[in-house]
């Protein structure tokens, strides 16, 4: 990566490790779903985690939240190796929101 290209990755996490509901969260994701590299991917997952948990912070609904999850598990499927931190964050993510996706991280 260039350099305006790692700083480019890091303000985007930064952005989706800053962003103040799940809908503002969903809408990062969706506006620069082509960008995303797997730590995004991952932080993006357990940030909707965290959110969706407390109700001042939740503002989609279910199947809005797992519309948002599909979208970044397809976004998963592009990339040839995935650390084993992401994938247990992603794991761990899926299991506290109760989202039964197909888990491709896992294949």
């Amino acid at each position: 990566l260039s350099m305006s290209g790692l700083s480019a990755a890091r303000i985007l996490t930064s952005r989706i490790m800053n962003a103040p509901n799940d809908g503002a969260l969903a809408d990062i994701v969706k506006q620069h779903i082509n960008e995303l590299n797997e730590i995004h991917v991952s932080a993006a997952v357990s940030r909707i985690a965290k959110l969706t948990a407390s109700r001042g912070t939740r503002t989609l609904r279910k199947n809005q939240r797992d519309s948002v999850l599909v979208l970044l598990e397809e976004r998963l499927r592009g990339f040839r190796n995935i650390r084993a931190r992401n994938v247990a964050n992603l794991l761990w993510s899926y299991a506290k929101l109760g989202y039964h996706g197909n888990h491709s991280m896992v294949h």
